[in-house]
């Protein structure tokens, strides 16, 4: 399998993972905003509890954040620089990327609000709760199965070039088994010779000997060849 193959098969996998818990995330970040929204204008920044939550929350917007960034680029092989995968908008409306980045950015505000001292807004928080529960987990959802068919499509893509490549490698070895075969044959022949022409043909029965062994040696990596390609198809 060549490098970039080899990154695919590692690269899909991550990204399917990331997708899939981007949907956790919001959930988690729905749940502290909810903290938020019940905590009130008595939220105290100080309080070890409350410092916590917001910790939590904001480390879950950061997560979330990053990853969604990644997807809604696609990713490139640092190797090859090819991409491996479509970006965002070709798996999911724009209008749908456009609503997780205005949920994002209105989480960041409701936290960077409640940080400074301010009050949550009601109203703020309870259309970005909406939007999690909703559109974001449909969309987050989506994606993941978008990641799955496109790498399966990239898998059977890997595995026809492989099978095409194999049965190539196979005739190779079998070209190389005849040859071998046919050398063993010459080899023999040439011995019968040597040994009929009594001592003059000493040095040439060790040279049909040595003939005969190089294509033992090629036969036998022949089949250890074979073998290998078996496993692999």
């Amino acid at each position: 399998m060549t490098q970039s193959g080899t990154e695919l098969v590692n690269l899909y996998p991550e990204l399917i993972n990331h997708a899939g818990r981007q949907r956790m995330l919001s959930q988690r970040i729905g749940f502290f905003l909810l903290k938020l929204q019940l905590g009130g204008c008595n939220r105290d920044v100080d309080d070890p509890g409350d410092a916590h939550d917001l910790s939590c929350l904001e480390e879950a917007i950061r997560e979330f954040a990053a990853t969604h960034n990644i997807l809604k680029s696609g990713r490139f092989a640092a190797s090859k620089g090819v991409l491996f995968f479509s970006p965002l908008a070709q798996q999911v409306s724009s209008n749908e990327v456009s609503g997780i980045d205005m949920m994002l950015e209105k989480a960041r505000r409701i936290l960077k609000g409640v940080k400074a001292g301010e009050a949550p807004d009601a109203a703020l928080m309870e259309h970005v709760a909406g939007v999690i529960q909703q559109d974001a987990l449909a969309t987050l959802q989506r994606v993941v199965e978008a990641l799955e068919a496109e790498f399966s499509a990239r898998s059977q893509e890997q595995a026809d070039t492989l099978s095409v490549s194999v049965s190539d490698a196979q005739k190779a070895i079998e070209r190389i088994d005849r040859v071998a075969r046919h050398s063993k044959l010459v080899s023999l022949n040439a011995r019968v010779a040597a040994g009929r022409a009594g001592p003059f043909g000493e040095e040439f029965s060790a040279l049909s000997r040595e003939i005969k062994h190089l294509a033992d040696r090629m036969l036998d990596a022949a089949d250890d060849v074979q073998n290998c390609l078996k496993d692999i198809a």
